[in-house]
């Protein structure tokens, strides 16, 4: 199969490996998307330069190929998306992919490939963000009080995910800093009673 390595020099050397075999509790997916982040060029480049080149990549999205011992629920053909363990061989820039079992998770008919590798990632960030760092109300628990929350960054995907959960928990006012991307932004949330209020600063207010 084919798989992109590289370095701290960002140069992609795209090699042929041998399609990897599960382990206990891992899923081999066949990649159709990988997603991308910021970490896949700084982990390289500024966290571990002297790192050998390697498959940074960590969001997967595409079919179950095979799985390892002990994996249930699990089955070849299945639609999924995963998160990869960082640092880790068989990354999603490649044919075929690693994920633990317990980071991989089915995909509805109506969620394509594109949208399912921005998950896992971008995803995991804000709920610890919203959830773990800042103990706000969980979604099966959301809050019966305002709570106001400022989301720097909310046409980002780690912003418009920490969105995302806030109106799920009920959190409000969301006061959201982002750039030009608000179109895209705008799409990633539906609240019936949210009015928005785009300002020349680019601040958005959602009340």
């Amino acid at each position: 199969m084919k798989s992109a390595f590289y370095d701290k020099t960002l140069t992609v050397d795209v090699r042929d490996v041998p399609i990897p075999v599960p382990q206990a509790g891992q899923v081999l997916i066949r990649t159709v998307v990988s997603g991308v982040n910021p970490k896949d060029w700084k982990q390289p480049k500024h966290w571990a330069p002297e790192t050998p080149p390697m498959n940074h990549g960590d969001d997967i999205a595409g079919y179950v190929e095979g799985v390892g011992p002990g994996v249930t629920g699990f089955h070849q053909g299945d639609r999924v998306a995963a998160f990869h363990e960082l640092w880790t061989p068989h990354g999603s820039f490649a044919e075929y992919s690693i994920a633990w079992a317990n980071s991989t998770f089915h995909l509805g008919d109506r969620v394509s490939f594109e949208e399912a590798a921005t998950v896992p990632l971008a995803a995991m960030t804000a709920a610890l963000g919203i959830y773990q760092t800042l103990s706000l109300p969980l979604p099966w628990q959301p809050s019966k009080v305002p709570k106001p929350l400022i989301v720097y960054g909310g046409a980002s995907a780690v912003g418009a995910y920490a969105i995302k959960f806030a109106i799920l928990s009920n959190i409000h006012p969301i006061i959201a800093v982002a750039g030009t991307a608000f179109r895209s932004w705008n799409r990633c949330w539906t609240r019936p009673k949210a009015m928005l209020s785009w300002t020349i600063a680019k601040v958005k207010i959602m009340l």
